[in-house]
């Protein structure tokens, strides 16, 4: 997502290997070794968003969508998500979590520029792809500022 140079096999290898070996349904842990610390580690919320910005980046299109609602899915009845989530649903960690939030949103992003123009909108750097316009986004002439299309 910060355009490295990556080949595409060498990514799917590790996406894959992440969903393996880290992954539990839709969400993603950070870790699963020992920490010295005390309690259980989650899964780390904002790590789920990036698969799914990584499922784009390699056209699995549908996987991601599919993670994606499964995750807003697991939001509390306001919409808000913790850091970490048990296995059991409980929300671990700081609540609500802005670094979550963040993922969610910029996962949003790269969800409707996919769809608007499959993996080469979602390619480059984040401000390559901050420039692309949607069916959801435009920018405004002259200013480089993204306003809604309905306004003027």
């Amino acid at each position: 997502m910060v355009d490295f140079p990556i080949a595409d096999d060498v990514l799917e290898r590790t996406v894959n290997a992440v969903i393996e070996e880290l992954g539990h349904g839709p969400l993603v842990y950070r870790y699963k070794s020992d920490d010295g610390l005390p309690g259980e580690e989650g899964t780390f919320l904002v790590c789920a968003f990036w698969v799914i910005d990584a499922l784009l980046a390699l056209g699995r299109g549908d996987e991601a969508r599919q993670r994606f609602e499964e995750i807003l899915g697991v939001a509390n009845d306001v919409g808000l998500f913790a850091e970490e989530m048990g296995e059991d649903g409980a929300f671990l960690g700081n609540y609500p979590q802005a670094f979550t939030h963040l993922g969610l949103l910029q996962t949003a992003l790269v969800l409707d520029l996919y769809e608007f123009g499959g993996v080469e909108a979602v390619r480059g750097t984040y401000a390559d792809r901050a420039l692309h316009n949607t069916d959801s986004r435009t920018l405004a002439p002259m200013t480089g500022s993204i306003r809604p299309d309905n306004s003027e």
